[in-house]
C-alpha cells in the first residue's frame, strides 16, 4: 500500500467525523447557543485560508463583466476557459486587465487547490482551469452572497 494513500485515509478518518459532528450540532444542537457556536465554527473566520480563498474567488468572478458570463452560458465554459488562458498568455487582450491580473494572482496562490484537495489524485485548478471557471460561474450568479459580507455579519 502506498504511504500517501495510508496518510490520506488516516486524515479522512479523523476529519470527516469531526465535521459531521459539527454539522449535526449546527443543525440539531440541544440549545440555541450550541447551534450558534457550531454554526460559527463552520462559518469560517477572517484568517481562515478557505474563507480567504472563497472571498478572492467571489471577487474574481465579479471582475468578469456579466455580459461575458451571458455570452458563454453554462455550455460555453470550455470556450471561456480557452479565452481566459489566451488572455493570460498574452495571445488575446479582450478581457478586463483587472480580471486577468486577479486570475494570475489567484492561480499563483491557490492553483494547487481543487474540488477534492485532500486526495492527491484529484485535479487542481492549475492543471484543470475549467474547474475554476465553473466555480467562478457559480459565484457570478445572483444567488451567491459575498463571503466578505457574510464574514462581517459573523464578526459583528
Amino acid at each position: 500500500v502506498y504511504p500517501v494513500l495510508e496518510l490520506e485515509m488516516a486524515v479522512m478518518q479523523v476529519i470527516i467525523p469531526v465535521f459531521k459532528a459539527l454539522d449535526t450540532a449546527r443543525v440539531k444542537g440541544r440549545t440555541a447557543q450550541e447551534r450558534e457556536e457550531a454554526d460559527a465554527l463552520c462559518g469560517g473566520f477572517e484568517e481562515d485560508p478557505l474563507m480567504q480563498m472563497n472571498m478572492q474567488m467571489y471577487d474574481l468572478a465579479h471582475l468578469l463583466p456579466p455580459s461575458v458570463w451571458a455570452e458563454y452560458g453554462e455550455e460555453g465554459l470550455p470556450a471561456l476557459t480557452g479565452r481566459i488562458l489566451a488572455n493570460v498568455a498574452g495571445r488575446k487582450s479582450d478581457l478586463p486587465a483587472p480580471f486577468v491580473g486577479a486570475w494570475v494572482s489567484f492561480m499563483r496562490e491557490y492553483g494547487w487547490d481543487g474540488a477534492d484537495q485532500l486526495f492527491v489524485s484529484s485535479p487542481r485548478y492549475a492543471d484543470s482551469p475549467h474547474l475554476l471557471v465553473s466555480k467562478l460561474r457559480h459565484n457570478s450568479s445572483g444567488g451567491i452572497s459575498n463571503p466578505a459580507d457574510i464574514l462581517k455579519e459573523r464578526v459583528a
